[in-house]
């Protein structure tokens, strides 16, 4: 539950405009390379970084970047050292969970209140949201690893 936590953090704190190295700055413009020297276009380099699997690093005496896969090991290491969200208003730290009814796309009722024991994860979305449209395909690999999983329950929730 915890990677699952970490993951969507990670999605949503990798969106900040300096993904290289210090000291290299990047743009739009710059030209940014795989490790076999294939040019990846920026609408590509972007998503990939946005995962958290992977970086960019500046070329030395060369104004070009190269984006790696970080091995498993230090993928682990980013998500155990990352920080925690912020308490707020509307999320703290042991709160109590608010129960709530609802009907899902299909015209089923759910109540959460019968879920008691089962791990409930909660995504708060909107459709021209971004950073929420740039989760979907990771949230829809956690949701397939844990579909057979009866103890765990997913809500997309958008307007």
């Amino acid at each position: 539950m915890r990677k699952l936590l970490l993951t969507t953090l990670i999605i949503i704190g990798c969106l900040s405009p300096s993904f290289a190295q210090k000291g290299a700055a990047i743009t739009e413009s710059s030209i940014v390379k795989d490790t076999t020297g294939t040019v990846v276009p920026y609408d590509i380099w972007t998503r990939l970084i946005i995962t958290g699997r992977y970086k960019i690093k500046s070329q030395k005496d060369s104004p070009e970047f190269v984006i790696y896969r970080l091995p498993d090991e230090e993928y682990e290491k980013v998500l155990e050292n990352l920080p925690k969200p912020p308490e707020s208003k509307f999320f703290r730290t042991g709160g109590k969970f608010v129960h709530f009814k609802t009907t899902d796309i299909n015209d089923n009722k759910v109540n959460t209140k019968n879920l008691g024991g089962k791990i409930i994860v909660l995504n708060f979305w909107f459709i021209k949201c971004p950073p929420c449209i740039r989760e979907m395909p990771e949230l829809n690999k956690i949701t397939e690893t844990y579909k057979s999983d009866s103890s765990v329950v997913f809500f997309a929730i958008a307007p």
